[in-house]
């Protein structure tokens, strides 16, 4: 039986994010997307597990959402169910929107979330949101674009929702009153967020009771360009090699992460480094940026 978040009195349908499994970060990022699509149709959004990265080492495979993040904090911007009792051959379609879920997919999702995995929880169809884009065109982008996109499936009491990177083009920039609102309502679990405190307390004595913000910057460069997407004209990418059109310098990376402290009200930049080789050597090797 699956309990709704208090934020409605009755179940609306309901939306499982269908991640890529990548890695958490992919995962996170999606569940964005995902997040803002069940608002957008009001769906309720189930909370799913989060898969580990296949380079990860440790012995549990998935952990559950309130692991990482608040749920309590989440459902104050879109109605959350738990994934428990939650039923994968309820889906009546997994919505494409960037991304195009496997079979073995499917299968992962399913196990992930300890729930039945048999034929009939791994037979829903993969439609795609680009259909109805024409139908749509006369809809400013945001949550009425959305709602236009996913209205073909409204007859479902279930979708999947697998989106990669239609944040900015479909709800008109990474930055919007909506998304703002998301950001703010995806907090990490409480316990992560004792943990912190307790973590800036002993590596910033400074920082406890001035009030001022903290940001902190993880920059990794891979090893390899093999990461970096299509040498053609596109935005800057941190994994593409220098020689390429769509290297991100160090200078910019710098300049993104100053408007990032100016948003937070001039905060204190922590900026942690991966160690750099192969192409990034030269370029990049600074270990911290005095432009910021």
């Amino acid at each position: 039986m699956l309990k709704l978040h208090p934020k409605s009195s009755s179940p609306p349908g309901l939306l499982y994010p269908f991640s890529c499994v990548g890695g958490p970060n992919n995962q996170y990022r999606q569940l964005l997307e995902a997040a803002l699509a069940a608002k957008a149709s009001g769906r309720a959004l189930v909370l799913p597990p989060f898969v580990k990265w296949n380079r990860d080492q440790s012995s549990r495979y998935a952990y559950n959402f309130s692991s990482t993040f608040d749920a309590a904090a989440l459902s104050r911007f879109v109605p959350t169910v738990p994934v428990r009792g939650f039923r994968f051959s309820d889906i009546g379609a997994v919505v494409s929107a960037g991304h195009n879920p496997s079979a073995g997919l499917f299968r992962t999702l399913c196990f992930a979330a300890e729930a039945r995995c048999d034929g009939t929880a791994l037979k829903a169809r993969v439609v795609y949101a680009a259909t109805s884009a024409q139908r749509c065109k006369a809809q400013p982008r945001g949550t009425a674009f959305v709602r236009c996109l996913l209205t073909p499936w409204n007859r479902h009491s279930a979708v999947g929702y697998a989106g990669w990177q239609k944040l900015a083009p479909y709800w008109g920039g990474l930055l919007t009153p909506v998304t703002r609102q998301l950001y703010a309502s995806l907090r990490r679990a409480p316990h992560l967020v004792r943990a912190a405190r307790v973590l800036v307390a002993a590596l910033f004595p400074q920082l406890p009771g001035t009030g001022r913000p903290l940001l902190c910057v993880h920059l990794r460069r891979v090893e390899d360009s093999q990461r970096c997407r299509a040498p053609g004209p596109g935005p800057p990418q941190v994994s593409c090699h220098p020689r390429s059109p769509r290297f991100a310098s160090t200078a910019r990376l710098a300049a993104a992460i100053s408007q990032l402290r100016a948003l937070l009200g001039d905060a204190d930049v922590y900026l942690a480094r991966a160690a750099v080789g192969g192409p990034f050597s030269r370029e990049g090797d600074q270990p911290s940026l005095p432009e910021i």
